[in-house]
């Protein structure tokens, strides 16, 4: 896969939380599993917009040296051809029972995402999303990019790029 197509969304389980603090002295910003519904969670996202192409470790290295900035809008729009956008956010379990969630970008013309997942323990696994894909083959038959969350507290690192606009309305809702 090219880099021009490639586009990364990376899960950082609990190691997150003590990278998450560093972003220009921010406190991690979460999303809570135990609340359901459609509404965006765009204003617990930090963002980055590429200004070349980024791997994951650089993306991961912006985020420690403070260049992500946090999002003050509850749908993020970078409009038409704009860079590809990094995007972080924690998932969090507060419940005493397993949760799972559907987390959903609510536009349907996403070419490619790409989640990483990774564990302190080394188990990484990776789930592709978008229109690049068949429906067959996507995680949640749906015709939004979504995938459940596990019901670790969790964060998100997602790298979006698509020729349409960068218009994300994320949303979380009761798993399938």
């Amino acid at each position: 896969m090219s880099r021009r197509w490639t586009a990364f969304w990376l899960l950082l389980m609990l190691v997150l939380q003590v990278v998450a603090g560093n972003a220009r002295g921010a406190e991690p910003r979460t999303v809570d599993l135990g609340e359901v519904g459609d509404a965006p969670i765009g204003r617990s996202l930090f963002w980055l917009q590429e200004k070349r192409p980024m791997t994951l470790e650089e993306a991961r290295e912006a985020f420690e040296a403070g260049q992500f900035r946090p999002s003050r809008r509850s749908v993020l729009d970078f409009g038409i051809g704009a860079p590809p956008v990094w995007l972080l956010f924690d998932v969090h379990n507060g419940e005493a029972d397993s949760l799972q969630r559907l987390l959903a970008l609510k536009v349907s013309w996403i070419d490619r995402v790409e989640v990483h997942f990774l564990s302190p323990s080394g188990n990484d696994s990776l789930v592709r999303l978008g229109d690049a894909y068949p429906f067959e083959q996507r995680p949640v038959k749906s015709r939004y990019p979504g995938f459940l969350t596990t019901p670790l507290e969790i964060g998100l690192f997602l790298l979006h790029k698509a020729r349409a606009t960068k218009h994300l309305p994320a949303t979380r809702e009761r798993g399938l």
